[in-house]
């Protein structure tokens, strides 16, 4: 199966091109209330202050970044299996194609990327949609 990623400022093209909005993490945009969420994929309270604070400071390192992963894997995707993950989400959509989003954009560092790599060691393409402004 394919799997498509993106950023909350990209649902306008991905709706578009008619992929399923599927949100994985923890706060959403207010926009997006009522949309589809998958929290299993969710990035814990503690990760997410993490990340927000280095954001704030400009502070995103390779050891950041790799501390980080180890952690969410360790303790989200360490407990998941990546084929009931794909289906449960091709449920919520209803056997449509989806995009699961998070609040980064494309060229930023977010669980969503580390979310990507797992999902292609198990044989899944995934695609990144960059938002276009057209």
């Amino acid at each position: 199966g394919k799997i498509y990623t993106g950023s909350f400022a990209s649902i306008s093209t991905i709706k578009r091109i008619c992929l399923v909005p599927i949100a994985i993490s923890t706060g959403i945009p207010s926009f997006y209330k009522g949309g589809l969420r998958y929290k299993k994929l969710q990035p814990s309270i503690e990760l997410t202050h993490l990340l927000r604070s280095c954001q704030k400071n400009n502070s995103i390192d390779t050891s950041l970044i790799q501390n980080y992963a180890h952690d969410y894997i360790r303790d989200v995707l360490g407990l998941l299996n990546p084929d009931e993950v794909y289906a449960e989400l091709k449920e919520m959509a209803n056997g449509k194609d989806f995009c699961i989003l998070s609040q980064e954009h494309s060229d930023e560092f977010s669980h969503r990327m580390v979310v990507s790599t797992w999902f292609r060691r198990f044989g899944y393409e995934v695609e990144e949609i960059v938002k276009y402004n057209k």
